[in-house]
Order: structure tokens, then C-alpha cells, then sequence
């Protein structure tokens, strides 16, 4: 369990919190890879009328399906630089970032709530890479892990599995992590083609 987890930690003792987060803090900053900057406006994002959902999700699927609900638009590209995150939250739009962090942000608020169904997991927001069955090389994705003493989850906001009727099905898959490698392993039969790498 704690291979994934040393990883994680290794990450943000290397290379400061630029890619791994355990806790977004009050004025920290995301950097959305030259296309958007964002100040974490702690105070103004727990605060909003669009979080109050996302404070009532009491388990992490219904936390993923709140995430997509409240960030459900693609997000505008011609949309300036350097905004507060609570904007992106107000304008309902968010591609893989803007959603992990939103998702990092309500598991640190239950994590310090410590009366919460989900207090006991610790999260990180991870800014990596993926590859899919439809690219040839990896690109830039935000995503997070979730873990606990029983186990070490993935969780993809961005992708969600569709079923035969296309009703998303939230990506939260078991993970590991490769011997001497940074790929993240997940089972076969969730995997459909994506690699995910640190």
C-alpha cells in the first residue's frame, strides 16, 4: 500500500509542491501549463454557494459525480490568466485540473473536519501524465490518488467510464505502483487502454 504513497512523497520533496499537493492552502498556487494560473481563494471556495454540494457528498462517488456536476462545462481557453480558483468555481467550468483540484480541496476540508465518512482517507492532487489506447505519446493530466489502510484508489474526473446506456460510471480504480518505475499500475479490466504516469 505505502509504495504509491512514498512515491507521492518523494515527488514533493524533489520538486517542492509543483505537481504533488496533500492540501491545497490558502493563496497557493496551480499552474494550468502556461495557460492559466490559479490562486487557491481558500476562504472564498469553502464559503460558496457551489461548494455547499460537494460538502454533503458522503462517499467518494457521490464526491466524483458532485465535482462533475459543479464543474461541468469544458473550461473556456480565452478565459484570462491568473484568476482566483473561486471564479472557476462560480463559472461551472473545469477540464482535469480545475476538477482535481476542486476534489483535492473537499477531501482536505473532511480531512480537517475529522467527523466525515471520508476523514480517514488522505488524497493528493497529481499533476502527471497520461497516455491512451488513441495517442501516441503521453500528455499532461491532472488526477488524484486517494488512500488508506486498505488500499490506494486513482481517480480520474476527467474520464469517466459510460456505460451501454452512456451514463458515467465514476473512474475510481485500484492502484499500485511499478517496481522501480513511475507508472501506475491498475487492473487490466479498468484500464482500457490509459497509462498513467508519474
Amino acid at each position: 500500500m505505502g509504495k504509491i504513497t512514498e512515491a507521492l512523497e518523494y515527488i514533493m520533496e524533489i520538486e517542492g509542491q509543483d505537481r504533488v499537493f496533500t492540501d491545497l492552502k490558502d493563496n497557493c498556487m496551480l499552474d494550468k501549463s502556461s495557460r492559466a494560473d490559479y490562486n487557491i481563494d481558500l476562504e472564498n471556495i469553502l464559503n460558496s454557494a457551489h461548494f455547499v454540494p460537494l460538502k454533503e457528498s458522503k462517499n467518494l462517488n457521490e464526491l466524483y459525480s458532485t465535482v462533475r456536476m459543479v464543474l461541468g462545462n469544458p473550461r473556456d481557453c480565452e478565459q484570462g490568466n491568473d484568476k482566483n480558483f473561486s471564479e472557476i468555481l462560480k463559472s461551472g467550468q473545469g477540464d482535469c485540473m480545475e476538477k482535481s483540484a476542486l476534489f483535492q480541496i473537499a477531501m482536505d476540508f473532511f480531512r480537517k473536519t475529522g467527523n466525515h465518512p471520508l476523514s480517514g482517507k488522505r488524497s493528493f492532487y497529481v499533476s502527471a501524465f497520461l497516455k491512451t489506447e488513441f495517442e501516441s505519446d503521453f500528455s499532461r493530466h491532472a488526477f488524484n490518488i486517494v488512500t488508506s489502510e486498505k488500499e490506494n484508489l486513482l481517480i480520474d474526473l476527467e474520464n469517466p467510464l459510460l456505460d451501454g446506456e452512456n451514463n458515467e460510471i465514476p473512474y475510481i480504480v485500484s492502484a499500485s505502483i511499478k517496481q522501480d518505475s513511475c507508472e501506475i499500475v491498475i487492473p487490466k479490466k479498468f484500464a482500457f487502454g490509459r497509462i498513467y504516469h508519474l
